[in-house]
């Protein structure tokens, strides 16, 4: 092979190989962007989360609380079964006052007062089931799911067993779970 005929190769692939870097430089930023758009909606989305507190020494709230960074809208909690708390509304009634949650806000309800038993007076087994959306015209809804026994409130606001800590954990983890799924 001659200088001419190698540099003729050359003249030929060496085009080739810039496209072919070019498509890949191309596709390699077109997946980083698409990351990097899943990134900022999670970081900028709202994400709602129900849990106990003690407002005094007996007493105990419920909080719904946007721990998120962006607003929650269309906000429904489904409580099953549903029960009256400190003998006035239902516990759904209460929650439809809600409709949106600006990040860090958070909606208090008083759930009651701790008897001498460490068991919360008209407290009844119930779940929570939380929906919102990201966007007032939003279609697609998150969720966020609480179960809480009869004897939850035992050793509340002291701390907890370590059965307790590993089920609050697994709940976490299950809720979790749940949500990286519709993500």
């Amino acid at each position: 092979m001659s200088i001419n005929e190698i540099s003729k190769i050359v003249e030929i692939v060496v085009p080739i190989i810039g496209i072919i870097l070019a498509i890949i430089s191309v596709i390699v930023a077109y997946f980083l962007l698409r990351e990097s758009r899943k990134m900022h909606v999670l970081s900028s989305s709202p994400n709602l989360v129900f849990s106990f507190h003690s407002s005094s020494q007996n007493r105990i709230l419920g909080r719904l609380e946007n721990i998120g960074y962006g607003t929650a809208y269309n906000i429904n909690v489904k409580v099953d079964p549903d029960f009256q708390i400190m003998g006035r509304k239902s516990l759904q009634k209460i929650f439809k006052n809600v409709n949106y949650l600006s990040p860090k806000q958070c909606y208090d309800i008083d759930y009651g007062v701790i008897n001498v038993d460490n068991n919360l007076k008209v407290f009844k087994k119930h779940k929570l089931t939380i929906t919102w959306t990201r966007k007032k015209q939003d279609k697609k809804k998150e969720i966020f799911i609480a179960n809480f026994e009869e004897d939850y409130f035992i050793n509340f606001p002291c701390s907890h067993s370590f059965s307790d800590l590993v089920n609050s954990i697994d709940n976490l983890n299950n809720n979790l779970e749940r949500y990286l799924s519709t993500v």
